[in-house]
């Protein structure tokens, strides 16, 4: 801004050309502190200062947060061990997924291995000396 009251902005790189006559000029920018600069000292880069916001001494206190985190994860897992459900003796506790209903893949790899239980068991049975083998197989061979 010119003493004069006209204004210039500038480009991305910070050019700015003034067209109108002046004695001085006021260059500002809001994260820094504005300069006035006579015409007759004008340079070809003006310089700003930065604005700062200088602090007095700051005391932080804190606590170890190693000892702090271990101590809080130990009483959550109290917390959460005292109010999970005690199964009682003889009591059975089951779970429900309805996901695993609907989950092909894994019915499909539950068929699989039950069948591949299966051979595996006729194989152990194979080893024993006293094996005799079904009827039916023995009429495919």
């Amino acid at each position: 801004m010119t003493d004069t009251h006209h204004a210039a902005r500038t480009n991305l790189y910070g050019y700015f050309a003034m067209q109108y006559a002046f004695d001085s000029a006021t260059v500002s920018h809001p994260s820094f502190h504005s300069t006035k600069v006579k015409r007759t000292a004008l340079p070809d880069t003006i310089f700003l200062l930065k604005k700062m916001n200088l602090l007095h001494e700051v005391t932080i206190y804190g606590v170890d947060k190693q000892k702090h985190s271990l101590a809080f994860h130990q009483k959550a897992a109290q917390n959460a061990a005292a109010g999970a459900p005690q199964p009682s003796s003889g009591t059975v506790i089951a779970t429900f997924d309805f996901a695993d209903m609907i989950d092909r893949r894994k019915r499909h790899d539950r068929k699989v291995l039950k069948k591949i239980e299966k051979i595996f068991k006729e194989m152990d049975a194979m080893d024993d000396p006293l094996y005799i083998p079904p009827k039916e197989k023995m009429n495919k061979e």
